[in-house]
């Protein structure tokens, strides 16, 4: 297992140092020979935009490089500081002008220059505090991202689809699923901050089948057949 625990703070400051090296998410170039517990890069990339105009209004990327095939747990803490978006602390880091402006803070997931489908992390009532990520690999080369799915630690009336196109629609029902989100008035820090889980199928440059995948999330929904 890796858990990597940052501020998004401190983050920032790290990121920074690594982007040149992982600007798209690559670890070289990009790489398409990669084995089991070769280190990768993943980004997590969070967005703001604007609740009148939907256009983006700032964005920020996360890098932490966990080993292939490992199931990994990244926290990105104090990303949730505030019930009041405008009060909140990253909200005013991806809308510094105007944070009352930002009605959602959008998130999507990138590695080895592929990228997942957007999710919605913080709308102005609720949080979607939790995500899964699986990372396909065809013989080695990363070859898409898709969201693990499951409602394993929440109510059936607070499960819903939560899954968009880059052009802001819904992505189809069969091609997505549900998740739990928290009512803001039901959050805290240390309870809606960000945490991505993320997970490995497919076939390394050697042939070896990725075993991660067995710890997705989705596998304790007792929902999901």
């Amino acid at each position: 297992k890796m858990f990597a625990t940052m501020s998004w703070i401190q983050n920032l400051i790290v990121f920074i140092g690594v982007l040149n090296t992982a600007s798209s998410c690559y670890s070289g170039s990009p790489n398409t020979n990669l084995k089991v517990d070769d280190t990768t890069y993943v980004c997590v990339t969070i967005g703001a935009t604007n609740s009148i105009t939907g256009q983006m209004m700032n964005y920020s990327r996360f890098v932490f490089d966990p080993k292939m095939d490992e199931f990994s747990k990244f926290n990105l803490q104090n990303s949730w500081t505030s019930t009041y978006s405008s009060d909140d602390m990253f909200n005013k880091l991806m809308a510094p002008e105007s944070p009352t402006a930002s009605s959602q803070l959008w998130m999507h997931i990138e590695s080895e220059g592929q990228f997942s489908y957007q999710k919605i992390f913080r709308s102005s009532l609720e949080t979607w505090p939790h995500s899964g990520a699986v990372i396909s690999v065809n013989n080695g080369k990363v070859d898409g991202i898709t969201w693990d799915y499951g409602c394993f630690d929440c109510d059936n009336d607070k499960c819903r689809r939560n899954t968009y196109k880059y052009n802001g629609d819904a992505v189809p029902d069969k091609d997505s699923g549900k998740d739990c989100y928290v009512d803001d008035i039901d959050c805290s820090s240390s309870k809606c901050s960000l945490e991505l889980y993320v997970t490995w199928s497919g076939t390394d440059a050697d042939g070896n089948y990725l075993l991660s995948q067995q710890k997705r999330l989705s596998n304790f929904d007792a929902t999901i057949v």
